[in-house]
Formats: C-alpha cells, sequence, structure tokens
C-alpha cells in the first residue's frame, strides 16, 4: 500500500522489454506518467488500468500489444492528457467513453487494425489539441461534433471523405493537416483561407479536383505544401508567391496547366518544388531559377531526368536554371 501511493511515475521505455502488462498496474493508483513506449511488449492493455483515477500521460506506442482498446480507461481518468496507443496491433472500435475524458489534450490511435467509426462523443474533447487516426481501418467520416474541438491543432487522418468537411475551417487553431493517401474526393474550398496558423498540409494521393484557390496566398505561415498526385487543374495561382516561409511545394503529377508564376521567385526559403506530370507550358520564369541562389535544392520532378517530361512540360531557360537534369535541351 505505501509504495502503490508514492510511485507517480513509470518511465519503461525503448528498453527492449517483452511479456505483458501485469494488472498489478492498476495497483498503482497514484500513477501519474506511464511511459512504456517503444519496447515488444505484447499482450492486451489491461483494463485495471482504468483504476489510475490520477493518470496524467499513458504512452504504450510502438508495441506488439492487441486486443481492443479498454474502455475503462477513460471511464474515471479525468485528469489524462496525453494518450498514445500508436503503433501496434490493437482491433476493435474506438470506445465511446472517450467523451468522458475532457481533459485529454493528445490522442494517438494510429497504425492500428482499429476499425467501425469514430465516435461522436469525441467532440466532448474540448482540450484536443492533437489527434493521431492515420492508416487504421475507419470508415464513416468525421463526425460533425469534432466542429467543436477548437483548440486543434494537429490532425492526422486516413479517412475516404467526399470532401473535406467544412468544419474543418472553422478551427483557428490548425497548424498541421496530414491526411495524404486518404482518398479525399471534392475541391479545396476558399475557405481555407480562414486557417492563417497552418504550417504543413498534406493532402497528397488523393482525387481533389478543382483549381487551387488564391486564398491559399493567406497561409503566410506555411511551410509544407503537398497536394501531390490529385486531378487539380486550372493555372497556379500567382497569390501562391505570398507563402515567404514555404520551404516544400509539392503539386507533381495534378492537371496543373499554364506557366509557373513569376511570384514564386520571392519564395527565398523555398527548399523543394515538385511540379512534374502536369500539362505545364511556357518557359521556366527565370525568377523561379535564381531561387538557386538561395534555399532552392530540387526543382521539377524529383531527378526523373529520364522521364519525357521532368519539368511537367516547361522548357528551361539555361543550363545553370535545369542542373538536376544537365542534358535537357534549354531554349
Amino acid at each position: 500500500n505505501l509504495i502503490s501511493k508514492r510511485v507517480t511515475k513509470l518511465s519503461l521505455g525503448k528498453n527492449w522489454l517483452e511479456g505483458t502488462i501485469p494488472t498489478e498496474l492498476g495497483l498503482l493508483t497514484s500513477l501519474q506518467n506511464v511511459s512504456l513506449n517503444d519496447n515488444s511488449i505484447k499482450g492486451k492493455i489491461p483494463s485495471e488500468i482504468g483504476a489510475i483515477q490520477q493518470i496524467r500521460e499513458l504512452d504504450l506506442s510502438f508495441n506488439l500489444l492487441t486486443g481492443s482498446v479498454p474502455a475503462e480507461i477513460f471511464q474515471s481518468a479525468t485528469f489524462l492528457v496525453d494518450f498514445d496507443l500508436g503503433s501496434n496491433r490493437l482491433k476493435g472500435t474506438i470506445p465511446t467513453e472517450i467523451g468522458n475524458s475532457s481533459s485529454l489534450e493528445r490522442v494517438v490511435f494510429s497504425r492500428n487494425f482499429i476499425d467501425g467509426t469514430i465516435p461522436t462523443q469525441i467532440g466532448n474533447c474540448h482540450n484536443l489539441r492533437s489527434l493521431g487516426l492515420y492508416e487504421l481501418r475507419l470508415n464513416g467520416g468525421f463526425p460533425s461534433e469534432m466542429g467543436n474541438l477548437k483548440l486543434l491543432q494537429e490532425i492526422s487522418a486516413s479517412l475516404e471523405l467526399p470532401e473535406i468537411p467544412g468544419w474543418m475551417y472553422g478551427l483557428s487553431e490548425l497548424n498541421d493537416i496530414f491526411m495524404g493517401s486518404s482518398g479525399i474526393g471534392g475541391t479545396l474550398s476558399s475557405e481555407i483561407g480562414r486557417l492563417t496558423n497552418l504550417r504543413t498540409v498534406f493532402l497528397f494521393v488523393s482525387s481533389m479536383v478543382g483549381s487551387l484557390p488564391s486564398e491559399i496566398g493567406l497561409l503566410t505561415s506555411l511551410v509544407t505544401l503537398d497536394l501531390s498526385a490529385n486531378r487539380l487543374s486550372g493555372t497556379i495561382p500567382t497569390e501562391v508567391g505570398q507563402l515567404r516561409n514555404l520551404e516544400e511545394l509539392l503539386v507533381a503529377s495534378n492537371r496543373f496547366t499554364g506557366n509557373l508564376p513569376t511570384e514564386m521567385g520571392n519564395l527565398s526559403n523555398l527548399e523543394k518544388l515538385l511540379f512534374s506530370n502536369n500539362p505545364l507550358s511556357g518557359v521556366i520564369p527565370e525568377e523561379i531559377c535564381n531561387l538557386w541562389d538561395y534555399s532552392l535544392e530540387t526543382l521539377g520532378g524529383a531527378g526523373s531526368c529520364s522521364d519525357e517530361a521532368p519539368f511537367g512540360g516547361l522548357q528551361c531557360p539555361s543550363r545553370s536554371c535545369c542542373r538536376e537534369c544537365p542534358n535537357i535541351p534549354v531554349v
């Protein structure tokens, strides 16, 4: 009893641990932090953990855990802030009881075999900052109640959606969207201009159509924009040149036409610009070529110089501009 009241932290991550999590862990009722991540622990997550009412952090990620997520963990853990079960072998569904843990700030279920739908009760987690639902087997899309997560800063998910849900454009604190390889359809709404805190947007390998809205230029904190392998069309808006913090712009394998806007020459922090496999036309603007004098490391088609059109149909004005493909003709 004396030990159970004194132990507040159990940190055994990255220790090559094997075996299972003992049910007796639930007897350490004063525990606040449990880190067993990056081991080789097998078996089920004991429901007895639900008896640790003071727990604030539970990290069981990167193990070999099986079975389902115990609902008991959320039933009485009113202080739970950080919950990470990512990269295991868990099955079953996300417990509806998650809505009882309104103190949660970070939740990760990514890279498991969890299926079913996202419970509407997740909308009760008003303090949630980070949500990881990537590489799961979920269906049914996002519940509209997630629009209540006004403090959400990071979201990663693998869901086949007819379009980006409208409520997401109202989450003004969003910093990072990772929803690549999700089969998202529809258009990229001009409402994206409301998300002025965005730093990274990964929406690659999906089915998005339509044009890139000019309001993208309002996202001046953006560092990475990856829209590659979609069905986006039209010209790339000149407002892209307003993204002064942009380091990666990846729009390869779309249906963009016209030329790259000369305003992109303002992107002095740009390191990677990929635009191959688009029906572009004209000559790469000198303003973009001049970016080699700043941070630019990759231009065109990610080193695919053997492709018929490694620069997306654009012609090269000089050898120095298309230096990654020295044998390509210049105009």
